[in-house]
């Protein structure tokens, strides 16, 4: 059976998929907990855009990176866009604090988490994200009508947002270690980042809603419909 037959099959699991968050921890079961394969390759994939962090320069120490992490972690920058300011970083005596200033507008906006959802999810037609895109929809009502656009799954958003913070974690000590991609340990950041989304949905949903289309967009997938946590504390949309 092709995915365009069994759309309609899927449909009443789209829409727990996106209103219903405990049916959602159910399914990150299947996901997080149980598919070692499906885990790891998400993990390996985001490892790749790490770099986009700048914690591994040449003239980076170990103190310094271990400071640019806990930075990245507080209120979860990470998910935003931003740039590094050392005003407050003594490079001499490798203490103080390295500042990442966000964008507050652009929370889940970062480079590294718009290419980790481009690369895993829609790498390929054979890819799952590009399997499901039919299934795509967007609950968000434009006032003037014109804006019908899709969005990317916020489950979808919160998978590579954990896996982004596993790849950051595993530098927090300032050395490059091995951590286990395991459900016993990530399985509380993914929840985190799924209710993070969607109080920023229910608190902010035009902005939210260019923000998800946005993502869809930049992954290469259609996004118009055939009818025509943490960062919740820094979003800004003002």
């Amino acid at each position: 059976m092709s995915l365009q037959e069994s759309d309609g099959r899927t449909k009443d699991i789209a829409e727990r998929l996106r209103c219903d968050l405990s049916f959602v921890t159910a399914l990150t079961d299947l996901v997080i907990d149980r598919i070692s394969t499906f885990r790891k390759k998400v993990k390996d994939v985001a490892l790749t855009e790490i770099a986009a962090y700048e914690l591994g320069t040449d003239s980076t120490t170990e103190e310094k990176c271990a400071a640019r992490v806990e930075a990245l972690f507080e209120h979860d920058k990470y998910t935003f866009p931003g740039a590094w300011d050392e005003s407050q970083w003594d490079p001499k005596n490798l203490t103080g604090v390295q500042t990442f200033t966000i964008r507050k507008n652009k929370s889940y906006m970062h480079d590294a988490m718009k290419k980790t959802l481009k690369k895993f999810f829609f790498q390929s037609p054979t890819s799952i994200g590009s399997q499901l895109s039919s299934t795509f929809t967007c609950d968000y009502q434009d006032p003037t009508g014109v804006d019908k656009r899709n969005e990317m799954p916020i489950t979808f958003v919160a998978l590579m947002a954990t896996a982004i913070f596993a790849g950051l974690l595993e530098w927090s000590n300032g050395i490059w270690k091995l951590i286990n991609f395991s459900g016993d340990t990530y399985s509380s950041v993914y929840d985190a980042h799924v209710m993070a989304l969607q109080d920023l949905i229910d608190a902010h949903s035009k902005e939210m809603h260019n923000i998800l289309a946005d993502l869809l967009e930049y992954c290469g997938t259609k996004t118009t419909t055939q009818r025509g946590g943490g960062a919740l504390q820094l979003a800004d949309f003002s």
